[in-house]
């Protein structure tokens, strides 16, 4: 691949949909060596769909002792590897 003026990249299209990389994703370059440069797609966490799941599971009527047991961080890492999952 040749690199434009601006340092930018075309990842071939086999490549990115192997990896499952879409317009607009976020990208990360990490260098393993001299001469090897690895590609990761980064999981971005969508507030508004965490939050949503989160009014949804309030919704339940927790009790005021369930509703402080709950472990949100947790909950909101289950959350999403459940919706990267999908």
């Amino acid at each position: 691949m040749k690199i434009g003026i601006k340092g930018q990249v075309v990842i071939p299209k086999d490549l990115r949909d192997e990896l499952g990389i879409r317009p607009n994703d976020r990208i990360e370059f990490d260098k393993l060596n001299d001469n090897i440069i690895t590609i990761k797609k980064v999981q971005e966490k969508d507030p508004i769909k965490i939050f949503s799941e989160i009014k949804k599971q309030i919704g339940k009527k927790f009790t005021v002792k369930e509703y402080k047991k709950i472990d949100w961080s947790k909950f909101y890492d289950e959350e999403m590897e459940e919706g990267f999952k999908k």
